[in-house]
């Protein structure tokens, strides 16, 4: 049986299926093809990817999942007890996680493959109440801490207890979090944990409408679709965002301050965006995929002329107008293969296959890379043996770094041949909370950060070479909002329903004139320039393995 699916944009997927419905192979439009074989049972045991590389699933008789091999050939193994309970997962290095569990089929004691050991203790009702963990230093060094959690008859969190703070949860009778307030203790007051309290407010709908923090207060309009419609910021600023339909977004403005109009496809697909002086437009293959892109001089409605479907795209992507542009290549299994980009020239990606980097070239010797991995992916020497693995998945050496870390697998050391060396403090929930830099026995710098109760950094103090700076975010959601520093704020906009950046805002104390730079970034949302009205592109250098 053949299904075929057609988008607005007239492109064509086909699913051939067994009769009871399995997908047996999937034609995609740009003509690679995946396939999927099945048990008995009906149960996926193998997948063929565009590139015919095949990944293998191996079932027990009730057909959970005992083995999967990748097209490498490396497997991850699992292993059940009596009751269908995960009790070990093995990694393609023959490390093992184990699990344990109690009566009740709750985990109670999760063993980690670097002798990191978490237990875990419920109340009557199966809330989980306390986490303890036991750590395992370089020197068999077995520390111990917990975190307590109180809860209320019907489970509701109420505090959260551990070394460095005391957290209290308060709740609407619709069982929605008004406030979160924290008190340090004396273990948290060293590390720079500070009292707070946040708090949120919500309309009839449920809606979020206010949230205030000690950095400030948001406060969110929505319109019927719940869309939001107006960021009320602390300074009284209003970030406005227009849609059409159901909500895809077509501006963003500042109190009426132009930030961007975009416009779309059929699908609804972002094609033009105006980013100040420039305006950014998109292309995309058949399987949906950014495939072009270039920032141009010329006036929107010129661009409709010059962008036709009988015209090859490079030759408007690489007009004499555009200041940025780059296409990408990607092979059949999806993975990005080739870019051309006007300011960093041609570079070609090459992948093991099991997805893995193996190689970047873009044609400089200097500038080129090759990558090698141990059995767990973990990055390696170039010149290491291929049988070598990293011992507890801690990176110790990799070309002239060598690193430290602590009993909990944070990383507390780092030194960069014999001259530059670093140190790093955590809390107890694994948060950085100061950096020092070394640089020839001298002290370089020295930097200290701060968190919310919801694991958001909100400060930064640092120190460098003798000059001290300060800056304390703003956040909405998960994204950073606003940066504030003496002297200047700066405000962050984002793309909708994404972290990629999209462009920012200063304001200069003294200056009623905001400046706003934009950000243009790859495929992926990874910004590589930044543009300002009368200035060349700033451009990004970013790693390909980090």
């Amino acid at each position: 049986m053949t299904i075929a699916v057609t988008d607005a944009l007239n492109t064509t997927t086909t699913l051939e299926r067994k009769p009871d419905g399995e997908v047996l192979r999937i034609n995609h439009p740009d003509g690679s093809i995946e396939s999927f074989a099945y048990n008995a049972l009906g149960q996926v045991v193998s997948h063929t990817n565009g590139k015919g590389q095949i990944t293998r699933l191996s079932r027990n008789a009730r057909g959970l999942p005992t083995r999967r091999e990748d097209a490498k050939g490396k497997a991850v193994a699992y292993e059940y007890d009596k009751a269908i309970r995960l009790v070990a997962l093995t990694k393609e290095n023959d490390a093992t996680y184990n699990f344990a569990y109690d009566n009740a089929d709750r985990l109670i004691e999760e063993k980690r493959i670097d002798n990191l050991t978490r237990r875990f203790s419920y109340n009557l009702g199966g809330h989980l109440t306390q986490v303890e963990e036991i750590g395992y230093g370089d020197k068999g060094e077995q520390p111990r801490r917990s975190t307590f959690l109180e809860r209320d008859p019907i489970g509701r969190l109420l505090a959260k207890l551990n070394d460095d703070a005391r957290q209290d949860y308060a709740y609407d009778d619709g069982d929605r979090l008004l406030s979160i307030q924290r008190k340090q203790t004396d273990t948290g007051r060293k590390l720079g944990v500070t009292a707070e309290k946040l708090e949120f407010t919500y309309d009839l709908l449920g809606r979020l409408t206010k949230e205030t923090t000690p950095q400030g207060a948001l406060t969110y309009d929505y319109d019927p679709l719940s869309n939001l419609t107006t960021l009320t910021l602390p300074t009284g600023q209003h970030l406005n965002h227009l849609y059409y339909g159901s909500g895809h977004l077509h501006q963003l403005n500042l109190d009426g301050q132009l930030i961007s109009d975009m416009e779309r496809d059929d699908l609804h697909r972002e094609i033009y965006r105006t980013q100040g002086k420039l305006t950014s437009c998109f292309g995309y293959d058949s399987m949906g995929r950014k495939s072009w892109q270039y920032a141009t001089t010329l006036p929107a409605e010129k661009l409709s002329q010059i962008q036709n479907p009988l015209i090859k795209p490079e030759r408007y992507v690489e007009h004499a107008y555009n200041s940025i542009h780059r296409r990408y290549e990607y092979d059949p299994a999806g993975e990005l293969s080739r870019t051309l980009d006007k300011l960093r020239g041609e570079t070609r990606y090459e992948y093991e296959a099991n997805g893995q980097l193996l190689a970047r070239n873009n044609g400089l010797i200097v500038d080129g890379e090759e990558f090698r991995y141990d059995a767990a992916a973990n990055r390696l020497n170039f010149n290491t043996s291929r049988f070598d693995h990293v011992k507890d998945n801690r990176l110790k050496q990799w070309r002239n770094h060598e690193y430290k870390y602590d009993a909990w697998g944070n990383l507390i050391e780092k030194a960069v041949g014999i001259v530059r060396w670093q140190t790093f403090t955590y809390d107890c929930e694994n948060r950085l909370v100061k950096t020092e830099t070394m640089a020839d026995t001298q002290v370089e710098s020295t930097s200290s950060y701060q968190y919310d109760s919801l694991g958001r950094r909100v400060g930064k103090q640092s120190e460098i070479k003798g000059q001290s700076d300060q800056k304390r975010f703003l956040w909405q959601g998960l994204r950073m909002l606003r940066e504030e520093s003496p002297g200047q704020n700066s405000l962050y906009l984002y793309e909708p329903g994404s972290y990629a950046p999209l462009a920012r805002v200063d304001q200069k104390e003294g200056e009623t004139e905001n400046k706003v730079y934009y950000y243009h970034t790859d495929q992926i949302g990874t910004p590589l320039e930044m543009t300002y009205p009368r200035h060349k592109p700033h451009l990004a250098k970013n790693e390909d393995w980090v």
